[in-house]
Parts: C-alpha cells; sequence; structure tokens
C-alpha cells in the first residue's frame, strides 16, 4: 500500500494541508450522512514524518470519526500546538 513512497524521507508538511486532503477523501461519506464537519485549525502547525502515513493516519481517525457519528451530527476537527507538539482531536 505504501511501497511508492518507501523511499521518500520524512519531511514537514501543514497540518492544514493534511487534513484538507483527509477531508476530500472521507467528504462523500460525510455527505451521505449529512453530517456537518467543522474545522478548528490552529494556522502553521507543522507535522514531521512520512508523507504517505501522516495523510493515512488522519484519514483513518476522520474516516473512523464519521462512521461512528450519528446521521445528521456533526464532527469537529481540531488541531492546536505548543512548542515542538501538535495535538489533534
Amino acid at each position: 500500500m505504501y511501497a511508492e513512497d518507501d523511499t521518500k524521507a520524512p519531511a514537514g508538511e501543514e497540518i492544514e494541508a493534511i487534513i484538507e486532503s483527509a477531508l476530500a477523501y472521507v467528504g462523500p461519506d460525510a455527505e451521505e450522512k449529512q453530517i456537518r464537519v467543522e474545522r478548528e485549525i490552529e494556522s502553521d502547525l507543522m507535522a514531521y514524518g512520512h508523507p504517505t502515513l501522516l495523510r493515512a493516519v488522519v484519514r483513518n481517525l476522520l474516516s473512523n470519526a464519521i462512521k461512528f457519528t450519528e446521521e445528521g451530527g456533526r464532527v469537529v476537527v481540531r488541531a492546536s500546538g505548543e512548542a515542538d507538539t501538535v495535538t489533534l482531536c
């Protein structure tokens, strides 16, 4: 699944871009269940790691949130940072 990117070194990427990419992937599922997705993302947050794996982790978290939210509900995506730590919930 990740073989195509296995040679890429860990890199920095904006959290907002990772989240938006994941939301584009799971958006149709949210729309189907009429789930409202809200974003509370601090600007200029960076994540460092394998780009494909970072995106897969965030995509899986959002997919699970949508899967286990009742129809017509909402999912709030929050990202904040402090020192060298980023919290995503």
